[in-house]
């Protein structure tokens, strides 16, 4: 894009004036005065687009990005070449976030504006803006657009100096936590929670001290020693949950979308009931992310005890898996807990018959009987 600037328009108008008058009067001093100006205002063009060349563009963002919390973007302005640069122009858009209702549209809100007037050689020009994103996931700022004036000043060239740099906002507790109206889901948190005293559960026996609870004794060891033998169990005091999220690329983009929103409604349900969660989603495509110069997550993640691991999951979560689950298995009869938009029969056949309960968020209610344990909860 062109920038026409008063002084090179006066330029231009008195160059085609004296070379009309010079061919009037057949002055040659009006020529030489002609070429000179015409010469300027090659120049005026010139260096813009020579300068508009040697510009390379950086962004970095510090610490750990959270979703409705500022963070600080520094972007670098920085002369590769081996003059200076005049009277440059740098602007910053708003990131692209991909969870959006249309992921094509790239915003063009600006973000920040900043004018150089001089920058030598291999010198950079940071820029610093504020922004606060409010969806989680991966966002994305494809260009910044430079102004290149010139030493003269007389022409402005705009361009849009391609450089993909992406960021993932973590999302922060839901405002509004998912309510507990189900009695089937009341029952299966209930269920979670309770601890069968199984001979797997004790790590060791001793010797019954005074003050010891009743409840600790184990009696059938007591008999067998002749005296008070008391069962040392585990020290888990939290549960355990495996949380799986059916997202793939199959899945139209609205259908996605609402997956992922339930994805970090039901993760803060089961973070607030106080279970250690197994994270589970299909596996993320490796083209997807390294197009963004990012490492492809994983999307199996056991023993996740804390919201900041847990957010860093879910922070992960995009439509780029080609493929959906193909079977769902259970470990170590924990709690299951699955977010699709449809139940597949075919996971039925995988899941050993159990005591443990399934609950499933789905959009669509299955049109088959569910077996005993499993319970629904549409999205």
């Amino acid at each position: 894009m062109w920038k026409l600037t008063s002084p090179l328009i006066i330029l231009v108008l008195t160059a085609i004036f004296l070379f009309l008058a010079a061919t009037n009067i057949q002055g040659g001093w009006l020529y030489f005065v002609d070429a000179l100006l015409w010469s300027v205002v090659l120049l005026g063009i010139f260096m813009p687009l020579l300068q508009s060349r040697r510009i390379e563009i950086a962004r970095q963002i510090k610490g750990t990005v959270y979703t409705h919390q500022p963070l600080t973007l520094t972007t670098f302005l920085k002369n590769k070449g081996r003059l200076p640069l005049n009277f440059m122009n740098l602007t910053e858009f708003q990131p692209r976030a991909l969870r959006t209702t249309d992921p094509k549209t790239a915003p063009s809100e600006v973000l920040a504006q900043s004018f150089i007037q001089n920058l030598k050689r291999e010198q950079s020009h940071p820029m610093t803006s504020e922004y606060r994103p409010h969806v989680a996931g991966l966002h994305v700022l494809n260009n910044a657009r430079t102004g290149s004036f010139g030493a003269l000043g007389l022409l402005g060239i705009y361009r849009n100096q391609p450089h993909t740099f992406a960021f993932v906002a973590q999302p922060t507790p839901p405002e509004v936590t998912l309510k507990v109206n189900s009695p089937e889901l009341q029952q299966a948190l209930k269920q979670a929670h309770q601890r069968h005293q199984q001979p797997e559960d004790i790590s060791h026996f001793r010797d019954y001290a005074p003050g010891d609870s009743r409840r600790s004794i184990h009696w059938r060891n007591s008999a067998r020693q002749q005296s008070l033998v008391v069962g040392e169990t585990r020290q888990e005091p939290l549960q355990r949950a495996e949380l799986w999220v059916n997202l793939h690329a199959r899945q139209d983009r609205q259908t996605a979308l609402r997956l992922m929103d339930q994805a970090i409604a039901v993760a803060d349900l089961l973070h607030n009931q106080q279970l250690v969660l197994h994270c589970i989603a299909p596996n993320a495509e490796l083209k997807f992310w390294q197009q963004y110069d990012l490492q492809a997550p994983e999307r199996d993640i056991k023993d996740v005890k804390t919201w900041e691991r847990l957010s860093q999951w879910l922070a992960y979560l995009e439509q780029d898996a080609p493929e959906g689950f193909e079977k769902i298995t259970q470990e170590h009869q924990n709690l299951q807990v699955i977010v699709t938009d449809h139940i597949d029969p075919r996971w039925l056949e995988n899941l050993p018959p159990q005591s443990a309960p399934v609950l499933c968020f789905c959009m669509t209610p299955p049109a088959f009987t569910l077996p005993p344990g499993w319970s629904t909860q549409r999205i």
